[in-house]
């Protein structure tokens, strides 16, 4: 539910959530409720999570530092200059969260993090390329500006074969700048070039790297989305679940929650985990296989908030991995701690593929390589992918969010719903400044005032 509010601010909307906090799932928990939650989710099965496993010292005592943990179950990024910033700019949710600009993007390959060449200072300050191969990517970059100068029955991948760049640096732009995964079908020009400019755009907005991430963590994002919806008059309901669906002549007429209460609506928008006709759900192959990691040192001296791809093949891997690493000052873990996020598209290997990737970067107790970062905490588990049989018109069911980089898919789907109930609506339009509104008396008011 997270923009769905939000986009709906010209409605009068009341969102009902059984959870004690927003975000549904992209909840942060601090590190014993996110034990506690991974450790009953084969006991869940409306759960949006599966197939959890853990691994760390039961004989710790978290009590002390606990509240400073904000740990995202499904972590997700901003782009600099994607439509889900300018959404917060525009509807003036930035004044209730802070975001950070990650300091550096890197690619893992030869056991190594290896900057991600895309500026002219990256390229040619990279160790990794050689100068012949410097100059194709500049070239590269360069040559992109016009994508109608390309032949549009070739796919992506092959224009880049065309255009005489290696391996090394295909490589570079598929996995570390377009994102693909090495099972992704072909893409054509016009979707590769739309995201490697979405990739070259971002730069420098905010900082070194195209990504932000909120403070606090995804659950932060919500909450100010649900407070400037409530500013709006929506009104959120929490600790309560949809106990009934009233069905009237096909039709969902309304909805009696947990404490007793009814509430009548024309439109109905749930998503899965708060759906109470487990009848009408279907469980498919899970989407996304992640892995959460709390350390005691970053994976690259130079960086303590970075992001990573890695490549295909690269610890056995069938898909990209990417990797987001945290640090206290994002507020989501405690001084001295990180918390490493690894995911990748789901595939029956994608676990000892992320385990591969887990053991390559962090050692143990019992590890003798001391300088690597310690694994204090680690997981592993399933995102699942969910559909549903035919429902009444009036009931909009939210699909699990299979993209598992940014907030983007989260948009698109806020908007497709938001333009199905209200075609002839302006989307999110731009609310203005608090302090710059002037609040006329009522005329019954002068009057007195007057007398």
């Amino acid at each position: 539910m997270l923009l769905i509010s939000n986009v709906l601010l010209v409605t009068n909307i009341v969102q009902v959530d059984k959870e004690e906090a927003y975000g549904s799932y992209n909840k942060s928990y601090n590190i014993i409720d996110l034990i506690g939650y991974l450790s009953t989710l084969e006991d869940n099965p409306i759960s949006s999570h599966s197939n959890a496993q853990m691994d760390y010292d039961t004989s710790g005592d978290y009590s002390q530092i606990n509240r400073k943990f904000n740990i995202d179950i499904s972590p997700l990024h901003l782009w600099g200059k994607g439509p889900v910033v300018d959404l917060i700019i525009r509807s003036g949710v930035h004044r209730y969260v802070e975001f950070k600009c990650l300091q550096k993007s890197y690619m893992f390959v030869d056991q190594k993090f290896v900057s991600v060449p895309c500026s002219q200072a990256d390229v040619f300050s990279n160790k990794f390329l050689s100068l012949t191969e410097k100059r194709m990517i500049m070239k590269f970059f360069k040559s992109i500006q016009n994508e109608e100068e390309y032949d549009p029955d070739l796919s992506f991948q092959e224009l880049l074969i065309q255009m005489g760049l290696n391996e090394k640096l295909q490589s570079f732009i598929l996995y570390s700048i377009v994102m693909l995964d090495k099972s992704s079908p072909p893409i054509s020009v016009h979707e590769g070039m739309g995201k490697l400019n979405l990739y070259v755009s971002s730069l420098g907005t905010y900082g070194s790297t195209p990504f932000l991430y909120p403070l606090f963590g995804a659950s932060d994002l919500s909450q100010a989305f649900c407070r400037l919806s409530a500013v709006y008059g929506a009104t959120f309901i929490l600790r309560n679940g949809v106990e009934i669906l009233e069905d009237e002549e096909e039709t969902f007429a309304g909805v009696k929650i947990t404490d007793g209460d009814e509430i009548k609506a024309k439109y109905f928008i749930s998503n899965y985990d708060n759906f109470p006709l487990s009848e009408y759900i279907e469980e498919n192959l899970p989407s996304v296989q992640y892995s959460i990691c709390i350390t005691n040192k970053s994976l690259e001296p130079k960086s303590d908030i970075m992001f990573a791809a890695v490549p295909p093949g690269t610890v056995e891997n069938i898909n990209s991995i990417f990797i987001t690493q945290l640090d206290g000052g994002m507020r989501v873990v405690p001084d001295g701690y990180y918390v490493v996020y690894l995911h990748t598209t789901y595939t029956e290997s994608a676990q000892s593929n992320l385990e591969n990737l887990v053991h390559t970067l962090f050692c143990g107790d019992d590890d003798e390589f001391d300088d690597k970062p310690k694994l204090l905490f680690s997981s592993y588990y399933t995102k699942k992918n969910r559909s549903h049989a035919p429902l009444p018109g009036n009931m909009t069911i939210i699909p699990d969010i299979e993209q598992h980089i940014s907030f983007s898919e989260a948009y698109d789907v806020a908007t497709k719903i938001f333009l199905s109930l209200y075609p002839d609506q302006e989307i999110m339009p731009e609310v203005p400044n608090p302090e710059d509104i002037i609040f006329e008396p009522e005329e019954e008011e002068q009057v007195e005032n007057s007398m």
